[in-house]
């Protein structure tokens, strides 16, 4: 999947890192927009499950949820990637394949 990217030097992976990741941000934040919305339109209708006899949107309110901290995670990614001179996979993830390992000897 990174065989474009991994082909790129240094400057241009970096700038199509972050690139992606606020471009993946800015979709995911606007579909937690769209199943807030949702959700909310369920919970007023007042609908409830015949069995558990618990609202509907309960069962559903996770998604927006879910899109918001995906998209979240992806805005801080892209941040770390414009601030630090690393390039970044994630706020944890380090790109490249030879990087040190920490607990080599132990």
């Amino acid at each position: 999947m990174s065989a474009i990217t991994d082909a790129l030097p240094p400057r241009a992976r970096k700038a199509m890192l972050v690139a992606i990741s606020a471009l993946t941000a800015v979709l995911l934040l606007v579909l937690a927009w769209f199943a807030l919305s949702y959700v909310m339109s369920q919970a007023g209708r007042g609908r409830v499950l015949p069995a558990l006899r618990i609202p509907q949107w309960w069962i559903i309110v996770w998604v927006p949820a879910g899109f918001f901290l995906t998209g979240l995670q992806y805005a801080l990614t892209a941040l770390k990637n414009l601030r630090d001179p690393d390039i970044w996979l994630s706020t944890a993830v380090r790109d490249g394949y030879d990087l040190p390992q920490k607990d080599a000897d132990a």
